[in-house]
Order: structure tokens, then sequence, then C-alpha cells
């Protein structure tokens, strides 16, 4: 999957209507990853299993990351994405 990283983040940062504080910074990382799964599931028709970690870098999936990883794992599918609950 070949996407600019960094443009999707800042473009999923944008559009999360959640503004960072010391309260509810877990919430809006996981605000910001779910827009990024978006962006990647319907700009990119990417398909397939994401985690991103606590610094919203994609890692790919595997046993061993699974259990190492912080952030959210999604399942994307055509244009649409769903939260698999660890």
């Amino acid at each position: 999957m070949a996407y600019d990283a960094a443009a999707i983040f800042y473009e999923a940062l944008e559009k999360s209507s959640c503004v960072p504080t010391l309260e509810n910074t877990a919430f809006c990382r996981i605000q910001v990853q779910e827009q990024l799964a978006t962006q990647v599931a319907l700009d990119y028709g990417a398909t397939g299993r994401l985690r991103f970690d606590s610094g919203n870098r994609v890692v790919s999936e595997s046993k061993e990351e699974r259990s190492n990883g912080d952030g959210i794992l999604v399942e994307l599918r055509e244009g649409s994405f769903e939260r698999i609950p660890d």
C-alpha cells in the first residue's frame, strides 16, 4: 500500500473535532486514528488490517505486533473500516 502517511495524518487531524488536552489525549488519539483509517480506506481503496501505534504510525498486523501495539486495530473493507477490539 503506497500513500503519503504524513499528508493523511495532517488531513485526519484537521478533520478531527478533538483538541488534545491532558485529560483527553488518549480519546483524541483514537479519534484521529479512526479518521486515518477512514482516509486510507476511502482514498486508497486499501483492504486488510492496520494497527496504529501511539504515534499514529501504521504498523503491519502480525501476532507479535498485535501483542505489542498500543494503538487501535482496524479492518479495512472497500471504503470503510471496522474497529477490531483487542
